[in-house]
């Protein structure tokens, strides 16, 4: 009588506990760990890594966990249209959101055909996860002004507008400004880069003293 092999038990693991050991993995725990904890070799939690996108679209569709095996992602070819978009905006330093995001995904969604696409927060969980994407503060104009630009101008224009007021004249309002149309301050941005945002467009500024 024929034995049951050890890798063909394995194959037998079902989408939901791959499922649940690519969300350990994702959150951080090391593939060791996470092998050890699921009595299953390196090797498999490697396959599975690699074909993560089908088995957690297959759970986020609400496919039968008890199945074996998974469609091809239906959404595979959506989700890389989305990240290109996403790596094109974010290195012109445009906020991104995740109201933005969404609404994004149901563009692309609609152009390339892709039906029963919902932009739900599961989805959007899954496709920062795969691209290793979170939420950071946007670091305002950072990238717009350095010390090297603000200096020569404060120890020259600076002290000469200043001589022309007394000292009860002077008032710091460097943090009062209205703006009109202001981008979010949080942006969806890669995990291991620093978040930037744009400079304001000056049309869209308004000082409040005069």
């Amino acid at each position: 009588m024929a034995t049951i092999t050890t890798e063909q038990k394995l194959n037998t693991k079902t989408v939901k506990v791959k499922y649940n050991t690519l969300k350990e993995v994702l959150d951080g725990i090391s593939n060791s760990k996470v092998a050890l904890k699921y009595n299953i070799p390196k090797n498999t939690l490697s396959t599975w890594l690699r074909n993560k996108e089908k088995i957690f679209n297959a759970v986020e569709k609400g496919n039968n966990p008890k199945r074996q095996r998974t469609r091809k992602g239906s959404f595979a070819n959506l989700d890389q249209a989305i990240f290109k978009w996403f790596f094109i905006v974010r290195s012109r330093n445009v906020t991104v959101s995740a109201l933005i995001l969404k609404t994004k995904a149901m563009e692309f969604a609609e152009r390339m055909n892709v039906t029963k696409f919902h932009a739900s927060g599961g989805l959007l969980d899954r496709w920062k996860k795969q691209y290793n994407i979170s939420f950071k503060m946007v670091s305002g104009e950072a990238n717009a002004c350095t010390s090297k630009m603000v200096t020569p101008w404060e120890k020259t224009a600076l002290q000469t507008i200043l001589s022309k007021y007394k000292l009860n004249q002077n008032y710091n309002a460097d943090k009062i400004g209205l703006f009109y149309r202001l981008q979010p301050n949080k942006s969806l941005h890669f995990k291991n880069k620093k978040c930037v945002g744009g400079k304001h467009v000056l049309q869209d500024w308004h000082p409040l003293m005069h």
